[in-house]
């Protein structure tokens, strides 16, 4: 490698160190920019679900969702148990 002297090496080391927070950035706004997508993800599934569970359907499997007796007290499960477990508290 050519010597490049204390200076150029300095130079390019500065030039080095703005690039990196650059780049960290950029980086930083494509995760919170990807995370605000996800939350609105998450609400829209989180209504979704809702929605279903209001209508007595199963979020998972599409089942019906009937009132169960159980050691803990009453709730309501999917009528495809075992092969779903969704399972949610009156």
């Amino acid at each position: 490698m050519k010597n490049l002297g204390y200076r150029k090496c300095l130079q390019l080391y500065e030039l080095l160190e703005i690039g990196c927070q650059i780049f960290r950035s950029q980086v930083t706004h494509v995760i919170k920019k990807s995370e605000l997508s996800m939350s609105k993800v998450y609400i829209i599934k989180k209504a979704e679900v809702a929605n279903q569970i209001g209508a007595n359907s199963c979020p998972k499997c599409g089942g019906e969702l009937i009132a169960r007796m159980g050691e803990f007290g009453d709730f309501k499960g999917c009528n495809n148990y075992p092969k779903c477990r969704f399972t949610i508290i009156n």
